[in-house]
């Protein structure tokens, strides 16, 4: 594991956690944790066949980081996980943003009114990131001035949607990111401060 400087990272009580993708939440209990040693190198013991998204675990008062890289034999698999098979190791290599983008922008309804009771849904463009965990997939809601913010995004190629009327925390379910996804808005997430972006609604 290493930062975009290219150097391993030191953060205090950072864990790597390996969750079974797909799995219930609660289902299997408290995911394996594993910590990196001062080379960035990191190891997880007995885990189960399946696959596997790895995510940051940290305190509450703690900046997190974001994998913003993930390579296993040379392919990328930060949406779809890590493959683990019986009697095999995975040697897996992650880059680290220390700093992960925001992202903002501001609602323009038709009527010019402020957009009141809306969500705004930023998730992923490969469907095989919403599965969970979900870890590319976020929503906020815009103020009182149609503006909004996303924090910590990881860079990378995202859909942005409008919906009202959801649950919390429905915006993880596959199947509405699906439906939302044919009318969204493509946009790159990058490095640093990205673009404001616009979003239109009816």
């Amino acid at each position: 594991m290493r930062s975009r400087a290219g150097i391993a990272p030191q953060l205090a009580n950072v864990r790597l956690q390996a969750s079974r993708i797909g799995a219930s939440i609660g289902a299997a209990g408290q995911p394996p944790t594993a910590a990196w040693d001062s080379e960035g190198r990191f190891t997880f013991s007995n885990l189960l066949p399946g696959r596997y998204r790895l995510t940051l675990a940290g305190p509450r008062n703690v900046t997190m980081p974001a994998i913003v890289s993930q390579t296993m034999n040379g392919q990328e698999t930060v949406s779809s996980g890590i493959e683990v098979a019986p009697g095999t190791n995975a040697d897996v290599n992650l880059i680290l943003a220390i700093g992960p983008s925001p992202l903002s922008g501001r609602v323009r309804t038709a009527s010019g009114q402020p957009a009141r009771d809306l969500f705004l849904i930023l998730f992923a463009r490969e469907a095989e990131a919403w599965v969970s965990p979900a870890v590319r997939v976020f929503a906020t809601q815009p103020d009182q001035n149609s503006q909004f913010i996303f924090r910590d995004v990881p860079p990378g190629n995202y859909l942005i949607a409008a919906i009202r009327d959801v649950e919390p925390n429905g915006w993880f379910d596959p199947e509405l990111l699906k439906t939302l996804a044919a009318g969204a808005q493509e946009l790159m997430v990058v490095d640093g401060n990205s673009p404001e972006i616009l979003v239109n609604v009816p």
